[in-house]
């Protein structure tokens, strides 16, 4: 089994993907860049009768120690970093609180996705969106536009990378994501 599998999601927004992970036994944990946004979580994982240790932080600067976890998950929030050098710390910083031989495992914006349709270029893998779905409306944020691109963001920390693509044709809009899997050397 998974109980004693330690996972972290960085940017847990509701906390609906550690429920699914405590469902499967895992020790939960988790960073989001707001109190607001971690007592919320807590809430909900309480109320599918999980416990996890939340904390307020982010891609750059997670609240954990040294090789902690067994399992770093990241779903639609890598992204959230200002530009290619920020990327790679944020890259960093995930395989700092990684165990040796721990996965990783990111979902991120792809190049059709809905997010990007009217978002501006602004260069170097920088895009400031443009529309009026949700919270994100005008931010900048890094995305990556081929797999070569995330392969060669990732080789730096990690080995065993896998790079996939999904791509949900949907009646309002199209989303588009890169599903990338690694693991932290041994050394």
């Amino acid at each position: 089994g998974f109980k004693d599998v330690e996972a972290l999601e960085v940017g847990f927004g509701s906390g609906m993907n550690l429920s699914l992970l405590g469902r499967l036994g895992m020790q939960l944990s988790g960073a989001e860049v707001a109190t607001k946004i971690v007592e919320k979580g807590r809430a909900n994982l309480l109320g599918w009768g999980y416990e996890a240790d939340l904390r307020v932080g982010s891609n750059l600067n997670l609240p954990f120690d040294d090789d902690k976890f067994d399992i770093v998950l990241t779903w639609q929030a890598i992204h959230y970093v200002n530009n290619s050098q920020e990327m790679k710390a944020a890259i960093a910083e995930h395989a700092r609180v990684l165990k040796p031989g721990g996965r990783i495992i990111v979902g991120t914006t792809g190049p059709r996705h809905r997010m990007r349709e009217n978002a501006v270029p602004l260069g170097n893998g920088l895009y400031q969106t443009v529309h009026s779905m949700d919270h994100t409306g005008g931010q900048i944020f890094f995305y990556f536009n081929s797999k070569r691109q995330i392969k060669n963001h990732f080789s730096k920390r990690f080995e065993n990378i896998l790079v996939g693509r999904t791509v949900e044709d949907l009646f309002t809009g199209t989303n588009d994501y890169f599903l990338i899997t690694a693991t932290k050397p041994i050394i």
